[in-house]
């Protein structure tokens, strides 16, 4: 975990708790994740999650007065978007997935941690008409889907994030940060949409 990384999950400690307790609830239920155990959460969901603020773009929105709109596409147990929804309060999220049971335990996760600031919206990304400041997808789909996906509905010159295994290469990106969780290797690729 980076300096970074560390210094946000322990500012934001008490909601992270909160997240973990509820997402375990909802896991037992449905089946969000292959694992339902604190450590495994933490390290592949809220850390991995928390991994895209080592790019200064997203870091200078840390304790800051500004409001963007985030689109997480296939969110799936809700990662990234609730985890940045706890640390940026002042941003928008719309977390969007196509299977509605798992939107609806996004939706009393969302309730139990008190976020205003976060829609979820259960339907394909290709259905919606949406822009956004910033594009986020993590393990979603193959890279060309998904890059189609977040330009079509991020804003021109916004950001889109998208959360890859390090065996996808990918040329044409503006930066990168690479990262382990466990023993496998991560990326995020960022781009500026045109």
């Amino acid at each position: 975990m980076t300096p970074i990384v560390n210094k946000i999950y322990f500012d934001n400690l008490n909601q992270f708790e909160i997240l973990v307790k509820f997402f375990q609830v909802e896991n037992d239920k449905i089946n969000l994740s292959s694992f339902n155990d604190k450590e495994n959460i933490l390290n592949k969901h809220i850390f991995d999650s928390l991994n895209i603020f080592n790019f200064e773009f997203i870091n200078n929105l840390y304790n800051s007065e500004t409001s963007l709109s985030f689109v997480d596409i296939g969110t799936g147990g809700g990662f990234p978007g609730l985890a940045l929804a706890i640390c940026l309060p002042n941003c928008k999220f719309y977390l969007i997935d196509s299977i509605g049971k798992k939107c609806t335990a996004i939706k009393s996760m969302v309730s139990e941690l008190g976020l205003n600031n976060v829609e979820v919206i259960n339907d394909r990304v290709e259905n919606l008409n949406i822009k956004c400041d910033i594009s986020l997808s993590r393990a979603v789909a193959e890279f060309e889907k998904i890059f189609a996906w977040s330009s079509n509905t991020t804003i021109s010159s916004g950001h889109i994030y998208l959360y890859k295994s390090i065996k996808e290469e990918i040329i044409n990106f503006n930066h990168k940060f690479i990262y382990k969780i466990d023993d496998s290797e991560r990326v995020i690729y960022e781009f500026i949409n045109k």
